[in-house]
């Protein structure tokens, strides 16, 4: 987790909604030599909690070993926002937690290929989007394959956000 990926959040603070981050307590990057802590946006010290998780830097494959029902009890939140894929193992994790305490989660939904996925991966895809209320499609593409694939909530697209600066710097020449 980077800071920057937690401007989403930050926005929310700006409508008064109390904001609540639930993210590995590492993760290991394709590049990096061992596990590093998430990084925090000063904005929300105090509202990112640590999850421990087993197999950090396996994207789809992690597991929260700190059961998600457990968060859901300590921050009792009126809804989840599951910033993982659909067809990933911690996305089945949140979904049926919140689901069990019938607390309304949506879920992100970034692939758009039809690609052949192991039986395990299709059955987490399936009972996810069946299981969520709401699903976070970021392109058409993601929305259609979401609803092809059993998604019963409503879809709504959400498209990742583009930073522009307040004062953008005037055009540079050149390709870059």
């Amino acid at each position: 987790t980077i800071a920057l990926n937690q401007l989403p959040y930050v926005a929310l603070l700006d409508h008064d909604v109390d904001v609540q981050v639930v993210v590995p307590d590492r993760w290991q990057h394709e590049l990096g030599a061992r596990p590093v802590p998430p990084e925090i946006h000063p904005r929300l010290v105090g509202r990112i909690h640590h999850a421990r998780i087993a197999r950090p830097g396996s994207i789809q494959r992690h597991v929260h070993l700190t059961p998600p029902g457990r968060w859901l009890r300590h921050l009792r939140p009126h809804a989840v926002i599951v910033e993982e894929e659909h067809f990933s193992v911690p996305a089945a994790q949140w979904v049926a937690a919140a689901r069990l305490r019938r607390i309304p989660v949506a879920v992100q939904a970034y692939e758009n290929l039809d690609r052949p996925l192991p039986l395990p991966a299709r059955g987490l895809r399936w009972g996810t989007l069946r299981g969520a209320d709401g699903v976070l499609a970021r392109t058409p593409t993601a929305a259609r394959r979401a609803e092809q694939w059993g998604a019963r909530g409503v879809i709504h697209l959400v498209p990742p956000a583009v930073l522009v600066p307040a004062n953008p710097a005037e055009p540079r020449t050149g390709p870059f």
